[in-house]
C-alpha cells in the first residue's frame, strides 16, 4: 500500500499514532517491538514520533483523536485495520486487552469486528501493511 495515496492530514497522523500507542500499552507492557513498529509507522507517515511527542498526544483531548479516526476514508480505515493487526502481532504475544482496545477504536470508526477480521483474513498483505 502506498502511503502517498492515503492522504493523511496532520491530525489524522497524530490520531493513528495515538490509537496505536493506546492499543500497544493496553496490556500494561509496551514491548520494544511495539515501540519500534509505532516509530516505523510514524516515519512512513512522514513524521518522527519519539516518546515525548507521543506523550504530548496522550495529554490532548482523546475525543479529538476519536473524531479524526471517525473521519478516515475507507482506504485509511483499511490501512488502520491492518496496521493494528500488525502491531498486535509485532511482539508475538497476543493479549485480550489489545483486542478489546482495538475493537473500541474500530467501533468508534464504524468498523465491525467481523469486517476487521474479514479484511485481514482475506488480505494477502495482512501481515505486512507497507
Amino acid at each position: 500500500m502506498n502511503f502517498d495515496d492515503l492522504l493523511f492530514t496532520q491530525n489524522q497522523k497524530e490520531a493513528a499514532i495515538y490509537a496505536l500507542y493506546q492499543i500497544a500499552r493496553s496490556d500494561e507492557d509496551l514491548a520494544e517491538e511495539e515501540i519500534s513498529f509505532i516509530k516505523d509507522v510514524g516515519l512512513k507517515l512522514g513524521e518522527v514520533f519519539d516518546y515525548m511527542s507521543v506523550s504530548s498526544l496522550i495529554v490532548k483531548n482523546s475525543s479529538q483523536h476519536i473524531t479524526e479516526l471517525k473521519n478516515f476514508s475507507e482506504k485509511q480505515k483499511g490501512w488502520f485495520i491492518v496496521a493494528v493487526y500488525t502491531l498486535i502481532n509485532s511482539d508475538s504475544r497476543l493479549f485480550d486487552e489489545e483486542f478489546c482496545m482495538a475493537n473500541g477504536f474500530f467501533n468508534a470508526m464504524g468498523i465491525s469486528k467481523e469486517d476487521a477480521v474479514n479484511l485481514v483474513s482475506h488480505s494477502k498483505s495482512g501481515l505486512k501493511f507497507y
